[in-house]
């Protein structure tokens, strides 16, 4: 016994337009890049452009977790671990494949005192022990 199928009453309404009807398309990248950093200093939140798959045109919106830990990523390679300034570019290029913690000589010199001491303190360290251990 076949079942007829049921006819389906109304209209059809298309989610994209939907998604996009709502949100201003740009009509190039770089406008819309322009405007999402503009409304992340604005907000002090990470706003990004992007392209639509459903329109064509270029949005702005709110950053999700997963692009929110790849910018804390690239944030955390461009800032040196001794005094958190921002590593210039021109020194990020002119390392070239080495990838540098430190924004200066100095920061990199300071870096290396920390860890001739961290080793000293560990010989150190080391020696009193088994002084101590012989002790007994």
């Amino acid at each position: 016994m076949d079942h007829p199928r049921p006819i389906i009453c109304g209209t059809w309404n298309n989610p994209a337009q939907n998604r996009c009807n709502r949100k201003f398309g740009y009509p190039s990248l770089r406008a819309a890049e322009a405007r999402a950093a503009k409304d992340s200093i604005k907000t002090g939140e990470l706003i990004l452009a992007y392209e639509c798959f459903d329109c064509g045109r270029f949005h702005v919106g709110h950053a999700d977790k997963a692009q929110l830990l790849v910018r804390a990523q690239q944030l955390a390679q461009s800032m040196c671990i001794i005094c958190g300034a921002e590593i210039p570019k021109a020194r990020r290029e002119a390392i070239g494949k080495q990838k540098t913690r430190y924004c200066s000589p100095q920061c990199a010199k300071r870096a290396e005192r920390r860890r001739r001491n961290q080793r000293l303190k560990a010989a150190r360290e080391a020696e009193n022990k088994g002084l101590a251990e012989n002790a007994k």
